[in-house]
């Protein structure tokens, strides 16, 4: 089933899409990706993109050459790909979660597929807060010889503060769903008193 979302990064003033199977699991995954693609960038590339070092990321965060979708975590989409994605994730569920990184804003916008995760909504948070949070967790992990992604995932939620805006997202569509759910039995009501 894999863990699928689509990923867009802006970056001065261009944006690119990212398709990838496995690397939609949890905000931190993301996050994380994104952080391997900076320290790649200042190491490595200075003279790549941001963007490009992305697409090219392996699942042991490492860059690679290779145009074989199975050695990436991200596919790069055209933009007609992107498009189609994108009505997709609005439409039906293949996707789990749509991610938006603009870097020449600072701004990363996360998106749960309603039709996935019925309960979730969306947030944004600044990029350079939640790489900081990246490197804290990771440094909290390696102290307590913590080697699970999914505790780390929970580290990182629990220390950025994405947990209470998961939370307040999640709260807010709950609302939002009695709210619909008010109006039409109310509405019904109303029918059924026509009716009469």
């Amino acid at each position: 089933m894999g863990h699928r979302g689509i990923f867009k990064i802006t970056e001065n003033n261009y944006t690119t899409g990212y398709y990838t199977h496995w690397g939609a699991g949890t905000v931190f995954s993301g996050f994380y990706r994104l952080k391997n693609a900076y320290d790649i960038q200042v190491n490595q590339f200075p003279e790549k993109s941001i963007s490009e070092i992305f697409g090219h990321l392996s699942y042991e965060g490492e860059y690679l050459e290779s145009e074989d979708v199975t050695d990436l975590i991200f596919e790069q989409l055209s933009e007609d790909e992107t498009k189609t994605e994108d009505l997709d994730f609005e439409t039906h569920s293949m996707l789990e979660m749509r991610v938006i990184y603009n870097l020449d804003s600072n701004h990363a916008s996360i998106e749960f597929n309603r039709f996935y995760h019925p309960r979730m909504g969306s947030f944004g948070i600044p990029i350079n807060e939640a790489i900081h949070n990246v490197d804290l967790t990771l440094a909290i992990t390696k102290e307590n010889g913590i080697e699970d992604f999914i505790e780390a995932s929970k580290i990182f939620e629990k220390g950025s503060g994405i947990y209470e805006l998961l939370l307040e997202s999640s709260r807010v569509k709950e609302i939002a769903r009695e709210d619909v759910e008010d109006y039409q039995s109310k509405e019904n009501e109303e029918l059924e008193v026509e009716a009469e």
